[in-house]
């Protein structure tokens, strides 16, 4: 989980960052980077939720909890 949450966390500054810079720069190039990392992120998060589906079992016997 900590792992998952620090992506996130280094997603989300890293977006930021982006889209203040264009802001200050244009903003149509603002609305386009924002786009690019809310795509990015829930191509991230919806591969990660049905990687987790689909190993559920696999990761719950890794962590102890069968």
């Amino acid at each position: 989980m900590t792992l998952i949450y620090s992506m996130a966390i280094g997603l989300a500054s890293a977006g930021t960052a982006m889209v203040a810079r264009r802001i200050g720069e244009n903003q149509e190039d603002a609305n386009i980077a924002a786009f690019q990392v809310i795509l990015l992120g829930v191509t991230i998060a919806i591969s990660l939720g049905v990687l987790g589906f689909i190993y559920a079992e696999d990761i719950l016997r890794l962590i102890g909890a069968f």
